[in-house]
C-alpha cells in the first residue's frame, strides 16, 4: 500500500515530508543562518542519493540559528488531510504572492518540501500505486491557494 507515500521524487524514499511550516518557508522564499552559512531554504532540504541518504544539506555539528522571511503581498495555505484531529496532511499547498510573481511549496507529496513554480508542474510526478489521488487533491489546492492570493 502506497495511499500516503511521495508523487515526486520518490526513486529512493517514498515517504513524504509532512512539515506545514517548511513548505510554507519555501514558498516564502525564506533564507537561514547557521553557525556556519547563509542558503536559501530550497537548498537546505535535498533528495537522497546512492551515497548520500540525509534529507538536509546541514553538515555535522551545523545548527540553524537564524531564519530570514521576507513578507508576501499575500499568502495562503491549504491543507487536506485523513482526519481534523491528525497534523499530516496528504496534501499542503503554500502559496505566497510577491511582485515578481507567485511562489509554491508542496507537503506531504515528497520526501522533502517541493516547489513548483505553476500548476503545470503537478503533471511532472511519478505516483506510485494508491497515490494517484494526491495529484487531484494538490491540483484543486493548488487552483484554489492561487486564486486566494
Amino acid at each position: 500500500m502506497h495511499r500516503e507515500h511521495a508523487v515526486f521524487g520518490n526513486e529512493r524514499c517514498a515517504s513524504a515530508h509532512p512539515s506545514d511550516p517548511a513548505a510554507a518557508l519555501l514558498a516564502f522564499g525564506a533564507t537561514l543562518r547557521t553557525n556556519r552559512r547563509e542558503l536559501p531554504l530550497d537548498q537546505l532540504y535535498r533528495l537522497p542519493t546512492e551515497d548520500e541518504r540525509s534529507l538536509t544539506a546541514l553538515e555535522e555539528d551545523e545548527v540553524i540559528l537564524e531564519l530570514d522571511v521576507p513578507a508576501p503581498e499575500a499568502s495562503v495555505y491549504l491543507k487536506a488531510m485523513d482526519r481534523q484531529k491528525w497534523a499530516f496532511p496528504l496534501v499542503g499547498v503554500a502559496a505566497a504572492r510577491f511582485a515578481d510573481g507567485v511562489r509554491l511549496g508542496l507537503s506531504g507529496v515528497a520526501p522533502i518540501p517541493w516547489g513548483i513554480d505553476s500548476p503545470a508542474d503537478l503533471d511532472a510526478a511519478t505516483p506510485l500505486p494508491g497515490t494517484e489521488y494526491k495529484l487531484e487533491i494538490a491540483r484543486a489546492l493548488v487552483g484554489r491557494a492561487v486564486a486566494a492570493i
